[in-house]
Formats: structure tokens, sequence, C-alpha cells
């Protein structure tokens, strides 16, 4: 007998917690009864097996008026299990839990600091080993982020590459939106010519200061501010090195991303690499001057970093695909159900 199980978001944002929901909800339908609460402006991206109901929840979570649609939609929806994404959906169905007779699980996507409300959840689900460690929740465990990637992906060289590349010079690639957290000004502040070509791949409200970080620092011929691009995954496999530079992650798809690509990575201190990479392609984070000794290592010895990140491609294709988050978080309900 399928389970019914109810996956709600409060957010209406794009970025990875956006895009795991979907993919996870969407996946889910292989083996359960899938309900999805969420902002109607994601209706279009689940599969026609979803039961969409679109709610907005980006009134504060408190309103009375959406607790009592929550319950309602959820009690019609008799799931066996509900599955809340993030802290303000989380803290939404804890208020709820008192009015509903069902099993309640709650992935939590970054480390946060009021996070008291899992204590009255039966699972809580850290998507990195940090992250579950922070976690109140009695009963806790980590599954990371899988990303939705395929092995027979077809994939095409980056114009804006086959612009620059003359066979020799290191083409780098960091992927992110434009904001405080990804670090991309520290990037481009440890940033020297002789590293090679930059492509910056992400839009967001820091594009301005950082197109004036790259013209004051004199780096306009090696670092490319490209926008948002369809296939960000094109820009990772054609490139000699991903960069992460955030100052914090609760997961890092860029990185998971660069090792299914099998695009050699090097990070700061942050979830996930930290918690794969060997030490000496991470640095500390929020530390200039540690990014750029990062680079100047690892780019010295770039012709054997295919070689060498081996292992860590074939850890990838394991353990960092949408198909095993679907599969562990499935492995999680039974259990909870048993």
């Amino acid at each position: 007998m399928s389970l019914n199980v109810v996956q709600i978001m409060a957010g209406d944002e794009e970025g990875g917690l956006e895009n795991h929901f979907v993919d996870m909800t969407n996946a889910l339908t292989t083996s359960c009864n899938v309900t999805a609460i969420a902002h109607p402006k994601y209706a279009s991206r689940f599969r026609p097996d979803v039961k969409h109901i679109g709610i907005d929840l980006s009134k504060p979570r408190l309103h009375p008026g959406n607790l009592f649609k929550i319950v309602r939609v959820i009690r019609h929806s008799n799931p066996n299990i509900v599955h809340a994404h993030a802290s303000k959906a989380g803290s939404i169905i804890a208020l709820c839990k008192p009015f509903l007779s069902t099993k309640t699980v709650a992935t939590v996507h970054n480390v946060k600091k009021h996070m008291s409300f899992l204590k009255t959840y039966d699972l809580a689900i850290g998507v990195s080993d940090t992250v579950r460690n922070t976690l109140p929740c009695p009963n806790k465990i980590s599954i990371y982020n899988g990303v939705n990637w395929r092995a027979d992906r077809i994939s095409i060289v980056p114009p804006e590459y086959e612009k620059m590349s003359d066979g020799r010079t290191p083409i780098i690639v960091a992927v992110g939106r434009l904001v405080p957290a990804k670090g991309f000004d520290l990037l481009i502040s440890a940033w020297e010519p002789k590293f090679g070509y930059l492509f910056l791949v992400g839009d967001g409200p820091e594009r301005g200061r950082l197109t004036a970080l790259v013209a004051a620092r004199g780096l306009t011929a090696q670092v490319f501010l490209l926008g948002q691009k369809d296939s960000a995954l094109d820009y990772i496999r054609a490139a000699d090195l991903t960069v992460i530079s955030s100052r914090n992650e609760g997961f890092s798809y860029a990185f998971a991303e660069a090792l299914l690509e099998k695009t050699p990575v090097v990070s700061t201190n942050v979830p996930i690499p930290n918690e794969v990479l060997p030490q000496q392609y991470l640095c500390a984070v929020e530390n200039v001057e540690a990014i750029r000794l990062l680079l100047e290592s690892t780019l010295s010895n770039v012709s054997r970093l295919q070689q060498l990140f081996t292992p860590l491609f074939d850890y990838a294709t394991k353990n960092l695909t949408l198909a095993r988050s679907r599969d562990q978080t499935l492995a999680a309900y039974e259990t909870l159900m048993e």
C-alpha cells in the first residue's frame, strides 16, 4: 500500500531549497501518493500525478487564516506523513500538529538559531551532517540533497569559453545567486590574472557591486559575470575547476553538480564540501588570502586534477543524485511507519 504524503513549503523564491522541494516532490510519486502545499507560482513545475494545493504562505507564520486552511487541507488529504521543508513551513506544521493525527517530518536546509519547534517532530532531516548536528529533534538523520542529474546528459561547450580558450589558460567557474552568502566578492578580491579566466554564472542583487569590484581590481579581461544561464551544468562541465567561496551553506548544490559533471572543485569550509573533500582542497571561510592560496596551490597542478578527483567523482555518482536522496527519504518514511 502506497503512503499518502503531504509535502509543504512556505517560500516563494527561486533557489536550491525551492528546486529541491519540487524535484523531491516529483520523485516521490514513484512510490507515494503526494500532495504538495506550496505557492501557486510553482504549479506548472509539478508532475501531473502530484496534487498541488496552491496557498500563499508569505504572510506571517502565525496568521490564523493560513493555519486553519492548512489544517483543513491536510485533514482532507488524509496523509500518513506530513513533510515540511525549511524553518517557516516547519514552524507552521508544529503549530498545526495538535490538530493533526499524522507523523511529521521536517527537512532543515541550513543552520538556524531558532529551531525549538523541532522538538515536537517525529523525525528531523538535515541536508548535511553539519546541519543535522544542530537540530534539537531527538530523532534526526542527514540526507544530502540530490541533484536531478542524468549520466547521459548531452552537454555543449559554452560560447563564452570558446571565445576565450587558448587551450593553455585555465577556465574556472563559480555558480550561484549573487548574494553575500556566496562570497563572490571574496573570490574576486582573491583573483589574480595568472590564475586564468573566471566566469561567474548567476544573477542577484550583488551584481552591480561585483561588477564594480572587477573593474576596480583591473580584472575586466579575466573575470566575467555571465548572469543567469539555462544550463549552468554546461559551464561547470567545460571548466577546468569549480570554486565555491561561500560564507555559509546548508548544502552546496554547486559542489554536487561539479563532481557529477566530473569537474574538480575547491571550496571554503562549508557543507557539504567539508564532509567530502580532502583538506588540501578546502580553505577558511571569509578569508581572501586563504582563497588566493587555495587557488594558487590547486592551479599549479591543474593537469593532474582529473586523475586526483576520480574517486570523488565516483562518490558523487553513488551518493549525490536525486534518486539516492529519494530512496533515503522513502527508507526514512518506512522506518517511521513501522
